[in-house]
């Protein structure tokens, strides 16, 4: 298990609050996100689409890193998304 589900486990086990961790990974560890990608979103993880256009107009050769990228984010919000709808989306708090 991660640390940070890790964390939140161990919180609702004390809280004896029922928790499951679901994660799916956009980002394998034997990827670099490219800068451009950092570039394009703020600290909240909010589109920044002009900062992203700026970034990629320096390094146009990101274009195919970031492509790949949003490829795995699609697959990883596609099983996400099966999850929620196979649990009937009871995993959800109330």
């Amino acid at each position: 298990m991660d640390m940070e589900s890790a964390a939140v486990a161990q919180v609702a086990l004390q809280a004896k609050v029922p928790f499951v961790a679901i994660r799916a990974i956009s980002d394998p560890a034997d990827m670099a996100i490219p800068a451009s990608a950092m570039a394009g979103v703020d600290e909240f993880g909010g589109l920044r689409p002009l900062s992203l256009l700026k970034s990629l107009a320096r390094h146009p050769q990101e274009i195919f890193a970031l492509v790949c990228l949003c490829r795995n984010f699609l697959a990883a919000q596609t099983s996400l998304n099966k999850v929620l709808r196979l649990t009937d989306h009871k995993l959800l708090a109330p």
